[in-house]
């Protein structure tokens, strides 16, 4: 018989989906071309002959997921949203995450005929006079949505189906809940660096990882930011990597506070999970830059690192667990589910940096977290 061949066309959406977990997972400053063609199967100079380059590659990626979205809104529209999301979790993530590294007529194209409420998930800024048809609280309230569906598609446990109820289920819970925001604070100000040196340099790596991804940043432009050298900075973290151990294990201590402060404070198991859900809400918020990077980099650490950062990160979980099945009487397996959607749902919304500035959205975000920790609608990720 004669062997298939692959047409040109379809080989480059084979390599666009071997590409979105790649970048999703590691990001996309730290992943070179070789890295996505020897995922896709290729090598990196076999992968010229489908795009010209990573950028090409992201490209692809992202309008390929948007050609699978349709009309959406807040409300109606959400089973459609999440379906798509958990049908292509790792496109949905660069989507909204990486769009913003292409450059502004690439972004121009993939947005034509776009619906204007898919737009409102993008973190671009709408053009002066720009309608995208929803409220900045809506806008909220579909981006929880999208990181509920996103972590229903990428986990390991459960089949399509199921993971895909799970989703739906929780975007309905999220749709019920009320949200008014505050008006939002201005800009914040430069700001001005810490007084010691060790604390400066990981005030400049925080930002500089935030803005160009930690494979994009050296330790020669942390010191250029303030002033010294590789070596000087050197001083303080033998490697990069010692760098960013240092920021995942702030993040985890300031995690861990927010969590024990809330049970210190509460009288009973849903007190104690309101409370650390609003208290873990606004911790991310003051700590944005930090938590989005340890949210995002976790691949960028060692084998032996990220383990156990890992093992930290199960342990938050299991905590929260534990409050929602004192609350609520339910399974291990679902309380477990529910549990790290909470965590998803405010996670999510961090990556919206106007919706950020708003005095009142840790309250509201606890309240999202609340609802979709306790909710009746949210089933566990589990069966045929």
């Amino acid at each position: 018989m004669p062997s298939e061949t692959i047409t040109q066309p379809d080989r480059a959406q084979l390599i666009s989906a071997a590409a979105a977990p790649v970048l999703r997972g590691r990001g996309f400053s730290s992943v070179g071309i070789d890295e996505i063609a020897a995922a896709a199967g290729l090598t990196g100079p076999a992968l010229y002959r489908y795009f010209d380059g990573k950028h090409d590659v992201l490209a692809d990626v992202i309008e390929r997921f948007l050609g699978e979205l349709a009309e959406l809104t807040p409300r109606a529209g959400v089973d459609d949203l999440s379906r798509a999301v958990v049908a292509h979790p790792d496109a949905a993530s660069v989507a909204v995450r990486q769009i913003g590294l292409l450059a502004p007529d690439v972004r121009e194209r993939l947005l034509t005929g776009v619906p204007t409420q898919v737009r409102a998930l993008l973190p671009l800024t709408p053009e002066p006079g720009e309608d995208i048809g929803m409220t900045v609280s809506d806008r909220v309230r579909l981006r929880a949505i999208y990181g509920a569906a996103i972590h229903c598609g990428l986990r390991r446990s459960g089949s399509l189906p199921a993971r895909t109820r799970a989703a739906v289920e929780a975007a309905h819970a999220l749709a019920d809940v009320p949200i008014t925001l505050d008006e939002p604070e201005p800009m914040p100000h430069e700001r001005l660096l810490p007084l010691s040196r060790r604390e400066a340099v990981m005030a400049v790596a925080m930002d500089l990882f935030s803005q160009h991804g930690y494979g994009g940043v050296a330790l020669r432009d942390i010191g250029a930011e303030i002033g010294v050298t590789a070596s000087a900075v050197s001083r303080h973290f033998a490697s990069k990597e010692d760098l960013l151990v240092a920021l995942f294990d702030r993040a985890g201590s300031q995690i861990a506070s927010s969590l024990q402060a809330g049970l210190r404070r509460a009288q009973n198991p849903r007190d104690a999970l309101e409370r650390v859900l609003r208290g873990y809400s606004a911790m991310a918020l003051d700590n944005r830059e930090l938590i989005l990077i340890y949210i995002s980099e976790r691949n960028s650490l060692s084998a032996a690192n990220r383990e156990i950062r890992r093992d930290n990160h199960l342990g938050y979980t299991a905590e929260l667990r534990q409050l929602i099945e004192l609350t609520t009487g339910l399974p291990r397996a679902v309380a477990q589910l529910r549990a790290t959607l909470a965590f998803s749902v405010v996670n999510e919304v961090l990556f919206d940096e106007p919706a950020c500035r708003h005095r009142n959205l840790a309250g509201v975000l606890g309240q999202l977290a609340y609802q979709v920790a306790t909710s009746p609608a949210v089933s566990a990720a589990k069966g045929k």
